[in-house]
């Protein structure tokens, strides 16, 4: 919701894409206020410091399990989440 309200409120053009796949993997409470989320902001899901992986959407949770995976390794990944991407 804050995404897409921050979405329809930019002065910029903007293409929403949604994940269908998560909308019944939803655990969080949605708020009943209005809200924004920032565009162009990444979410550092995990500091690392040997590989950077990116990604958004359903992937992250594959994702996850492939930084865990690494870290059993000894390999220390960085996790960002991308729920948007901007220029400038």
């Amino acid at each position: 919701k804050g995404l897409l309200l921050a979405s329809i409120r930019d002065k910029n053009p903007v293409i929403f894409f949604e994940t269908k796949g998560l909308y019944r993997a939803a655990v969080d409470m949605v708020p009943v206020g209005d809200y924004e989320l920032p565009l162009g902001v990444a979410d550092v899901m995990q500091e690392g410091t040997d590989v950077t992986v990116l990604g958004w959407g359903a992937q992250m949770r594959v994702l996850k399990a492939a930084v865990d995976m690494a870290a059993k390794e000894g390999i220390s990944c960085e996790l960002i989440g991308l729920p948007t991407i901007t220029t400038s």
